[in-house]
């Protein structure tokens, strides 16, 4: 095994372990993103359902509030006149564009 401080495992190491304990873990129950059933050889190792559901309210708010994209830091801007040529082109090729 990796001899390298903390939790650190590969892919194959993973599946050492996993084999070597006859059961396989789904990403799902180790992690806690799903809050269904548990069955009884699963052992969440972390709640990542409130971390993920959190981040997506996050997301979906600044969304919402016109925050996010900043139109600054974080979009792409284009040439109008290329902008305008792709459009026509979309047009050209019978695309449904406004």
């Amino acid at each position: 095994m990796d001899e390298r401080p903390g939790l650190f495992l590969n892919l194959t190491e993973f599946k050492r372990l996993t084999l070597f304990c006859y059961q396989v873990l789904v990403y799902d129950d180790v992690m806690g993103t799903w809050s269904g059933h548990k069955a009884k050889f699963v052992r969440r190792f972390a709640n990542m359902k409130e971390v993920r559901d959190m981040g997506v309210h996050n997301y979906a708010e600044a969304v919402k509030a016109g925050t996010f994209p900043d139109p600054e830091t974080e979009s792409y801007a284009a040439d109008q006149a290329q902008w305008a040529q792709f459009i026509e082109n979309q047009r050209d090729d019978g695309d449904d564009v406004q």
